[in-house]
């Protein structure tokens, strides 16, 4: 299902319900008048980049880090050993999860660098991704390149390196 904002398309999403909190997370942002990245061509990469990085798995598992993650990378409290989700489930929590990451980033930049910042604070966090707005080669610190027992992971490394190139076009 295609997502709109008027005539532009914003993304593709698997279920009507995850369009419509797309959709609705960006109305939100405009009535309250952020001026956050309404721009469809960052969103649209940035998800991508997500998704296609973190992979979607219904049952909660383990990431390499030690942190229990379901559907597309999703941690929290509400994660736990055992738990199953739905498609339609893991959707809105990426919705979710994604539109709290476009309402941290408050400056207009080229859609390359908004989609890397999506990327790189969806896998790293808020405060993190917050020193790569300000500057961006905080995503090539090696350290958002290890597990929390300081491994180099080989998945991390590609990760940052499309993030830092998108992020510097």
């Amino acid at each position: 299902m295609n997502v709109y904002r008027g005539n532009t398309p914003v993304c593709q999403c698997q279920s009507a319900e995850f369009a419509a909190q797309i959709v609705a997370a960006m109305d939100r942002d405009v009535k309250e008048g952020n001026k956050y990245l309404m721009n469809p061509t960052g969103l649209q990469l940035g998800t991508a980049l997500v998704a296609s990085f973190e992979g979607c798995r219904l049952i909660a598992y383990k990431d390499p880090g030690g942190v229990w993650t379901i559907g597309i990378g999703h941690t929290g409290p509400d994660v736990v050993e055992g738990l199953v989700i739905t498609q339609e489930q893991s959707d809105a929590l990426f919705a979710k999860d994604i539109a709290f990451n476009l309402g941290q980033i408050p400056v207009v930049m080229s859609s390359t660098r908004i989609a890397a910042l999506i990327s790189f604070g969806y896998n790293c966090g808020y405060s993190i991704m917050r020193k790569a707005i300000i500057d961006i080669s905080e995503i090539n610190n090696p350290i958002h390149t290890t597990d929390k027992h300081g491994n180099i992971v080989p998945g991390l490394v590609t990760r940052r390196r499309l993030e830092y190139l998108l992020a510097t076009l």
